[in-house]
């Protein structure tokens, strides 16, 4: 490992290894406020700070979650009665239900290369690395126990 690798996951250790504040003692999140539309149309919208946020945010993803559990199983119903029918398309109402057949994704093995005699330093050069994402993670610190 490199100098900079070393030191740059010393960092990411020593900034794992920090408490985690609450969001009530970090500056600038309690002026976050979203709001939401009151179930009394004749009243104001309700005005939510940013861990009413986070528990919004975790209800609303848990019955996504749950409605997309439901799609699954009404997607195996579908799929399975119209294979048996022996149909590839059949319409539903305003809907149309197509069976698609779609080819799996290749993908190019560096150590299956490496064994036929191919240079790491071949491979390193001709690999294409993607843009990295940043993207934020909300979980229950149960979630963290379960893993």
């Amino acid at each position: 490992m490199t100098q900079a690798e070393t030191a740059k996951l010393a960092a990411e250790l020593e900034q794992s290894a920090k408490p985690i504040p609450d969001w009530t003692l970090v500056e600038g999140l309690d002026t976050v406020h979203y709001e939401i539309p009151n179930p009394k149309p004749e009243s104001a919208p309700i005005k939510l700070n940013y861990g009413q946020c986070v528990d919004l945010y975790k209800q609303l993803d848990k019955e996504c979650k749950e409605r997309q559990k439901t799609m699954e199983d009404l997607r195996e119903v579908l799929q399975a009665a119209l294979m048996v029918s022996g149909e590839k398309k059949v319409r539903a109402g305003d809907n149309v239900c197509q069976m698609i057949e779609k080819s799996g994704s290749r993908k190019i093995s560096a150590e299956k290369l490496m064994a036929r005699g191919v240079s790491a330093q071949v491979i390193a050069e001709s690999t294409e690395v993607s843009k990295g994402s940043t993207y934020l993670q909300i979980r229950s610190n149960s979630d963290k126990a379960e893993r």
